[in-house]
């Protein structure tokens, strides 16, 4: 039989390492990536309940502006930036923007446009 060494154990601890090391690498990744793909699901989400809760609100009062009121304080509780809350005669638009929430991704100014989804949604309100 063969005596163990110091050696021996140097290497299960840098093969751990490594291993330890691969493990949060891909963990940082999946976290990422799904960071992006869940604000570009959530923001055309948000700009459907956005457009409801303002189309809602206008079959309620008559009021425009109270509309849009609406759908500002519906796209605050979800998180997003509405960006558009247009009439077009009798077609409400509604465009709302969701930024992913990432680790390390944000911090890259030439992916800042991959990490933002503008969610648009169009509801007939009525004549």
């Amino acid at each position: 039989m063969r005596a163990l060494r110091a050696q021996d154990g140097d290497i299960i601890v840098s093969w751990l390492v490594r291993l330890l090391l691969t493990i949060a690498a891909v963990a940082l990744i999946a976290f990422e990536v799904g960071a992006v793909v869940f604000a570009h699901l959530d923001a055309d989400e948000a700009a459907r309940e956005v457009a409801r809760t303002a189309t809602v609100a206008y079959g309620a009062s008559g009021s425009v502006a109270e509309a849009q009121d609406a759908a500002a304080d519906a796209a605050e509780e979800r998180g997003v930036t509405l960006v558009t809350f247009e009439l077009e005669e009798t077609t409400l638009v509604v465009e709302v923007e969701r930024t992913a929430q990432t680790l390390v991704l944000h911090r890259i100014p030439a992916l800042s446009e991959a990490l933002t989804r503008v969610g648009e949604r169009r509801a007939e309100i009525g004549a």
